[in-house]
């Protein structure tokens, strides 16, 4: 079954590559618009950490996609030069390591109710971890108490437009895999169990 499982691996991650050019391709500049975090990286990190089979695989691969993503993104639409690492990116990356951990607990039981859960997780997930690089850097709000309120209170309308584009991105990448799934029974692995998956 290795020919199968590796079939399987490459059709997820050509899925999130998909996710990744629709990502390049939404309107995007340096300022706040109405789009902004309106984005499939919460989605392929859920994705991905669901149908990975390996705990490994689940946050390895989509922490690449997200990375080579925002590594082309800040190349050619944000600042025109090769940028890799960024100011709370370590939070930032985190919080997808996280959120690919959400999906893998997910694999072993997909429905609509833990589904819904796994989003929710997801945004709580980001709009906490994410935001800690923001407050922590101390340029835009105070390192108190009160700036951590705040922070996460500004971070609010951008969270909405999180959700919105996860829920939309995530109904499309899982969607369209369980399709494939029945029409390309070998994208299946025969053991969906979460006491025998492999770490």
């Amino acid at each position: 079954m290795k020919a199968g499982i590796n079939l399987r691996n490459v059709t997820i991650i050509l899925l999130m590559v998909v996710a990744v050019i629709l990502r390049l391709v939404m309107p995007m500049n340096h300022y706040i618009t109405a789009f902004t975090n309106f984005s499939p990286l919460g989605a392929m990190a859920l994705f991905g950490g669901t149908y990975f089979k390996t705990r490994i695989e689940a946050i390895l691969f989509p922490l690449i996609t997200i990375f080579v993503g925002d590594i082309l993104i800040n190349k050619f639409v944000m600042y025109n030069h090769w940028v890799f690492f960024y100011s709370g990116a370590f939070w930032t990356y985190l919080s997808f390591v996280l959120m690919a951990l959400v999906g893998y607990y997910l694999q072993s039981s997909k429905n609509v109710i833990r589904f819904g859960i796994s989003i929710l997780s997801i945004v709580f997930i980001h709009w906490i971890v994410s935001d800690i690089g923001v407050w922590i850097s101390g340029t835009t709000y105070p390192l108190t108490y009160a700036g951590w309120v705040e922070c996460l209170t500004m971070a609010i309308p951008f969270e909405k437009n999180f959700f919105i584009g996860s829920l939309l991105y995530s109904a499309l990448l899982f969607g369209g895999f369980e399709y494939l799934q029945t029409k390309i029974p070998i994208l299946q692995y025969a053991n969906q169990s979460v006491s025998k998956r492999s770490v």
